[in-house]
């Protein structure tokens, strides 16, 4: 059986920052990985998953800034593709949409798909796209009450 993932969440930063905080490896050390070669620009980066002591490459196929990133692994066996673009939802909203595409639902996928282990290079995790509405480069974290809508997830088959 074959998964595509499709998460949304409207986050209220402006979009510049949430860009930041996917294409910034430094911010996306506070949330998601322990390390990489760099930000994310078109090329290959390589992501640190130390506290499982996984390292993985991470194809970077486009980047619109402020708009769209696009990346491939196969990480986790076959290849994947996973979009995210980014919305203006007003000066201080932002709305994030991460699709992975189509990738079979076996072995270590087969518990909760956009949920495996935090060696798992894939942005769709929810805990992810939260943590990001608690992160600011010149502010301090803000509160979780009323910051944002729940994702929508939907699993497709």
């Amino acid at each position: 059986m074959d998964f595509e993932v499709n998460l949304r969440e409207r986050i209220l930063k402006p979009v510049n920052e949430v860009f930041d905080a996917f294409a910034d490896h430094r911010q996306m050390s506070h949330y998601f990985i322990t390390g990489a070669s760099g930000p994310i620009r078109p090329g290959t980066v390589e992501w640190e998953f130390g506290d499982v002591g996984v390292k993985v490459s991470i194809d970077v196929l486009e980047v619109e800034e402020n708009r769209k990133i696009v990346l491939e692994s196969s990480a986790l066996g076959p290849r994947i593709r996973t979009t995210i673009d980014f919305m203006p939802d007003g000066p201080d909203a932002t709305v994030v949409t991460v699709t992975e595409s189509k990738f079979p639902l076996t072995g270590r996928h087969s518990t909760r798909p956009g949920t495996e282990c935090r060696g798992d290079p894939h942005l769709v995790r929810p805990e992810s796209v939260r943590a990001i509405r608690h992160q600011s480069a010149d502010r301090p974290p803000a509160k979780a009450e009323g910051i944002v809508t729940a994702p929508r997830v939907q699993w497709q088959t």
